[in-house]
């Protein structure tokens, strides 16, 4: 943490160290550590008694258990607190087993995107918003010097924390924050992506504002947003077509009923959602929405190769775009 400067969440002073806390010295607010990780919360996000159990028992076991056994109870105590089926049981387990794969494929993915498109930020100070427990960290830590892993719930940080450790690597920061107020001064990221988190932002243009304040010149920022109206696949959180064509209200409910689950922290994109939280913070030419490489997702290469054929026609592209299952939200700061 000592590398990276921390502001409170509510008054953006920088934070001072306290011992085993944070405390602000303009508002006089403190912030509690757990295993070392800054809990720098915005004070109006509620935590869930789950939550709380799950956190709690992985702090008990976290110097003796192995990472796939701290990997496991997380996992086996959030299903165990739903009413859910064998077969979306399945979906998780196998999501969890293949995090890893998955951050290495969508870390190049995103590196090869913005490359192309705008320009490669230079290899200082990384942020992976919404980091989990840690699948894109490991590769960020490679490239860049420091890297900070930011996400809302400390059971995935403390996980992350493990990880991390597991591999020997010293230049990764976990925070517990939020995205749409981070704990952070202006201008220190170089690189900031977020994988999977847009469709659980409820204010997606506050998060690119605040994206946009701790960019540095020439920083830049990746994240993909799953289209709410796919017509091709299965959400991916609940497993059910065409969720994102009843009305918004509407969509809870009918995931409850289906699935036993709750679908209140779900907030899937179209593609005018994203365009316009985009063109609300970033100016013409510093962003652009692109359609991801496929064959990260699974697709053969020859299907890839038909769909960039067709997003270089200016009718098909726009057409493909707007279908699209997935979108890539590709940044950076000119001033």
């Amino acid at each position: 943490m000592e590398r990276i400067p921390l502001t409170c969440p509510e008054c953006r002073t920088l934070l001072r160290k306290e011992t085993d806390r944070l405390r602000c010295p303009s508002c006089e607010r403190t912030y509690s550590r757990t295993l070392g990780i800054p809990n720098l919360c915005d004070s109006q996000i509620e935590v869930s008694p789950v939550e709380r159990a799950v956190v709690t028992e992985l702090q008990k076991v976290f110097s003796t258990a192995t990472l796939e056994e701290l990997n496991q109870r997380r996992l086996s105590t959030y299903q165990d607190s739903l009413d859910i089926d064998k077969g979306l049981r399945e979906h998780y387990a196998e999501y969890i087993s293949s995090l890893h794969t998955r951050g290495q494929k969508f870390y190049r993915m995103f590196r090869d995107a913005i490359a192309e498109t705008l320009a490669s930020p230079s290899p200082g100070v990384a942020m992976d918003i919404g980091c989990g427990t840690g699948a894109g960290l490991l590769p960020m830590a490679h490239e860049f010097t420091h890297v900070v892993g930011l996400d809302v719930r400390m059971s995935s940080l403390i996980v992350a924390k493990k990880l991390i450790e597991s591999h020997g690597i010293s230049n990764v920061t976990l925070i517990q924050g939020s995205a749409l107020c981070m704990p952070f001064p202006n201008s220190l990221f170089d690189y900031v992506t977020a994988i999977n988190v847009l469709e659980h932002i409820f204010e997606p243009a506050t998060m690119l504002e605040e994206v946009h304040r701790i960019l540095a010149k020439g920083g830049a920022f990746v994240g993909d947003s799953r289209n709410r109206f796919d017509l091709f696949f299965p959400e991916p959180h609940a497993r059910l077509r065409w969720i994102g064509f009843l009305p918004r209200k509407w969509m809870p409910r009918y995931v409850r009923w289906r699935r036993g689950i709750s679908y209140e922290t779900t907030h899937l994109l179209s593609y005018g959602d994203l365009r316009r939280a985009m063109t609300a913070t970033f100016r013409p030419g510093e962003w652009d929405i692109v359609i991801p490489r496929i064959s990260t997702y699974g697709f053969p290469k020859w299907l890839e190769s038909l769909v960039v054929r067709g997003t270089e026609c200016g009718f098909l592209r726009g057409l493909l775009i707007r279908l699209s299952p997935t979108h890539l939200a590709l940044a950076h700061r000119s001033d």
